[in-house]
């Protein structure tokens, strides 16, 4: 809303007298929140930016939320549509989504499932003095993000990056080892083989670096 007395009171002239256009100032007030501001007339809109940015004023707006039913507890709750395209939106807490997991992504039935590799034991070569040695060869920083062990809260944690944990005691096979943070040695237990193709992409891209800096 147009303040018309408000704007004559403070810059001496009517805003309807005016043209659409003009950039002379004026007064005016959100028709939703009522906060009086002063801008171009030009540059009128009934909303503040505020406003406009809010729920169905917004011209992104899709519907707002939508109520779910949790899959462990029952609970209603609601979500964003976005959300379930992404496939959230199915339960009402961290703790049930926890006891879905533990119920359904354990053994054969989790998508990282290797017929039981997980219990089988490590290489004996893979040992702490040899974690050590990985983690200062590349500099005590994550291989993917680059946190610190001080801003990891603990020793990097040592990635064997073709996943085989017999890997130091096989002649036959070309081993791979990198640092990496809680958050990011968690990333690369899942899609496996995407993970294992982007590591080994960067270490080259690393070496090409190194052999550039040589040259130079």
């Amino acid at each position: 809303m147009i303040l018309e007395e408000a704007t004559f009171e403070r810059f001496g002239y009517y805003p309807s007298d005016l043209k659409p256009k003009s950039d002379k100032r004026i007064l005016c007030a959100c028709d939703d929140c009522g906060k009086v501001r002063i801008l171009k007339k030009c540059y009128y809109h009934v909303l503040c930016r505020s406003c406009v940015r809010k729920g169905d004023k917004n011209a992104n707006w899709k519907g707002g939320k939508i109520k779910r039913i949790c899959e462990i507890c029952g609970t209603e709750f609601s979500v964003f549509p976005s959300d379930i395209k992404t496939g959230e939106g199915r339960f009402c807490s961290k703790k049930c989504m926890g006891e879905w997991f533990s119920k359904n992504l354990k053994g054969e039935n989790s998508a990282n499932w290797k017929n039981g590799a997980s219990f089988e034991p490590y290489c004996p070569k893979f040992n702490n003095e040899f974690k050590e040695y990985i983690r200062e060869k590349f500099g005590r920083v994550c291989f993917l993000c680059q946190k610190t062990e001080e801003e990891n809260g603990r020793r990097l944690s040592v990635h064997h990056c073709n996943y085989d944990k017999d890997c130091l005691c096989n002649d036959n096979l070309t081993c791979q080892f990198i640092p990496l943070c809680r958050s990011c040695n968690s990333k690369v237990n899942f899609d496996r083989e995407e993970w294992e193709k982007k590591i080994k992409q960067k270490m080259r891209n690393k070496l090409t670096v190194v052999y550039l800096i040589f040259l130079h």
